[in-house]
């Protein structure tokens, strides 16, 4: 899994936080028990001996261990018991003195050995959506909210389908595409006027991967371009601006209004640079345009287009502008 790492870094930061707090507050109630019930402060101590017996029994190859390691472990559980019991009997539950996580599976560190916990996986994915919804143009819209009501059921000029019927085909596959997107997914290039819904679907494909975990990053061609600009210019290589990185990097990542930005022979290298290097890494891209695949070949060039063209699979978008017809309906 790869993770954002500047989202990673703010949920980590706030975990150790929750530790830190648990574990200051877990002191505080052993600082007080050990003044209310002495004997309690005896057994703590008295089970830190056992587990030092236990590490050196652990190290003894000259005999055989397991006696002293079965009656060390006696010990320790009858020392245990003792505790607990004191603790009840003084009023207090018999886990008073524990340090309480948030997960107890990882006590609130995020991973299990390398690999990341479930707990770190779910927080993460929280964070994510927060991030995006800042970004998305279409605010919470959701699959369920999008409806085809508002297009035609007449088939469209110069095809053989109904606006409707083509776009319950798209809606239907964008729905697919993000409950199993993995590694085998296609990439994607949405096309067709403005107005069709284009970027809510391709954002609502975002927010449910995101929800998963996956690393998902939303922007305009213009500010992903202009990234690539200011990294290429930029002379302060301590700047901590890693845009360029996370736009290479990122598991699926959304660009929206290809063709709305400036088009120069540098805009266009580094959009055939960052597509080519997704491509041959094996992230996934969805590209929102208004251009034809006929419109991306002459206003960029025939290796972009190949790459779009051959590597992506185009998802038409047909009728008439239904931000218009929306905007009618709730006059």
């Amino acid at each position: 899994m790869t993770f954002d790492k500047k989202i990673l870094g703010s949920v980590l930061k706030e975990m150790r936080a929750r530790r830190l707090d648990y574990e200051n507050r877990a002191a505080l109630r052993r600082e007080k028990i050990y003044e209310e019930i002495p004997r309690i402060a005896e057994i703590d101590i008295e089970l830190k001996t056992t587990a030092l017996d236990i590490i050196k029994s652990a190290f003894n190859t000259k005999s055989d261990a397991a006696p002293m390691l079965r009656a060390v472990r006696e010990k320790n559980l009858a020392l245990q018991a003792e505790r607990s019991e004191l603790l009840v009997a003084a009023g207090y539950t018999f886990d008073y003195l524990d340090t309480h996580y948030d997960c107890m599976n990882c006590e609130d560190t995020g991973y299990l050995g390398d690999s990341p916990c479930a707990c770190l996986v779910g927080q993460y994915s929280k964070a994510q959506s927060k991030e995006l919804d800042k970004v998305f143009p279409v605010g919470r819209e959701s699959f369920d909210s999008v409806s085809l009501d508002y297009y035609s059921k007449e088939k469209a000029e110069g095809h053989d389908i109904s606006p409707y019927e083509q776009m319950e085909e798209v809606y239907n596959y964008c729905v697919d595409y993000s409950e199993h997107f993995g590694k085998a997914s296609d990439n994607l290039f949405m096309t067709g006027g403005s107005g069709l819904g284009k970027t809510l679907l391709a954002c609502c494909v975002a927010r449910v991967c995101a929800e998963k975990g996956v690393y998902v990053i939303y922007d305009t061609a213009f500010k992903i371009l202009s990234s690539f600009e200011e990294d290429k210019f930029s002379r302060d290589i301590d700047s901590g601006d890693d845009s360029v990185s996370r736009y290479q990097e990122c598991e699926l990542l959304v660009i929206d209004d290809l063709g709305c930005e400036m088009i120069t022979s540098y805009t266009t290298a580094a959009l055939y640079h960052l597509i080519n290097y997704r491509l041959l890494t094996g992230k996934k891209t969805i590209i929102i345009s208004t251009l034809t695949l006929g419109e991306i070949r002459r206003k960029y060039n025939e290796q972009l287009y190949s790459r779009i063209s051959g590597e992506y699979l185009t998802l038409k978008f047909l009728g008439e502008d239904i931000r218009e017809k929306r905007k009618f309906e709730f006059k």
